[in-house]
């Protein structure tokens, strides 16, 4: 009976280590300060942050974040409202971006490397200086996927590529971004294809999105398009 209600107990306190986060490192503990430069020591995954809990509630000057090669998830709102942080480097082990991660911000160019696979909800969005988006991958690139409204209200954005790695791309990931008046799909796509700034499936028989930004209203739907989505 003892031995039963020890195993109990040590059970009950490694499951709590696990809910209350602390398999995750505390942002606030593990980074570095020059200046308003941060580098993120941490090792593996962050812990998301409360509102208490962001770097501009303590550093609210950062104007550049770092990230070294030991972090893997960066956690949800933790760089939220940053509002002169103007650049983000990326270590090459870096795989999730959480919610609203870098939500209002400055940045005004961002580029997402190969191996960042998965970006969550709002991580980008109102980022009103934000122009530039680049999506670095080759041939052996891990898929990327794109939670709904990431780059969502990014006011100054024109084009957004569709690169070749991301499978499923939603119209709500650049919702609100009124300026976008061109889509690029990456050359040698598997899925997608534009014609006429048109967004169509690879085979030309489904049309996926015709963009708000085309003001035609003659026009043809091609022959052979048996979908419109």
């Amino acid at each position: 009976m003892i031995k039963i209600l020890i195993l109990f107990v040590l059970t009950f306190i490694s499951f709590s280590k696990h809910i209350e986060g602390i398999d995750c490192f505390i942002l606030s503990e593990n980074i570095q300060s020059q200046g308003t430069i941060i580098t993120v020591t941490g090792q593996k995954r962050m812990c998301d942050c409360l509102d208490k809990d962001e770097l501009s509630q303590y550093h609210p000057d950062t104007t550049e974040v770092i990230f070294l090669e030991n972090v893997q998830y960066i956690g949800a709102k933790c760089f939220k409202n940053l509002r002169q942080l103007t650049k983000i480097t990326f270590g090459s082990n870096v795989k999730e971006i959480g919610q609203y991660g870098f939500y209002n911000t400055k940045i005004s160019s961002l580029t997402i490397p190969q191996n960042i696979i998965k970006i969550n909800q709002n991580a980008f969005s109102e980022n009103n200086e934000l122009t530039n988006i680049v999506f670095n991958e080759d041939s052996n690139a891990e898929e990327l996927i794109l939670d709904k409204y990431i780059f969502s209200n990014c006011g100054k954005l024109t084009t957004f590529t569709i690169p070749k790695r991301l499978k499923q791309f939603n119209r709500n990931i650049i919702d609100g971004c009124d300026s976008i008046n061109k889509l690029i799909v990456a050359e040698g796509h598997s899925i997608y294809k534009m014609k006429d700034d048109v967004l169509f499936s690879n085979d030309y028989k489904s049309l996926l999105l015709y963009p708000q930004w085309l003001k035609n209203e003659n026009y043809v739907i091609p022959e052979g398009v048996g979908c419109i989505v």
